[in-house]
């Protein structure tokens, strides 16, 4: 699960409970708009179930998620 470039203020995902699947995100091999993640270091080697990154505009102090809330997330299960 991939949360970036989001700037909103706050995402709720209040009923999610399980993140599932069989496939992990790898920053060092995907690309988000706008954001270059092989600067990202030292992920390189690492891959993740939940991603939250980006979720800011870098002009402004103002915009940007404060809140992420996963108050029933109990798992990530990949396969």
């Amino acid at each position: 699960m991939l949360i970036a470039s989001v700037y909103v203020q706050n995402v709720t995902l209040q009923n999610l409970t399980i993140i599932r699947g069989d496939t992990l995100f790898r920053p060092d091999s995907q690309e988000i708009p706008g954001h270059n993640l092989t600067s990202m270091q030292p992920m390189n080697d690492h891959a993740y179930a939940l991603f939250v990154s980006f979720n800011f505009m870098p002009s402004s102090d103002a915009i940007g998620m404060r809140l992420l809330g996963l108050k029933n997330l109990t798992g990530l299960y990949w396969y």
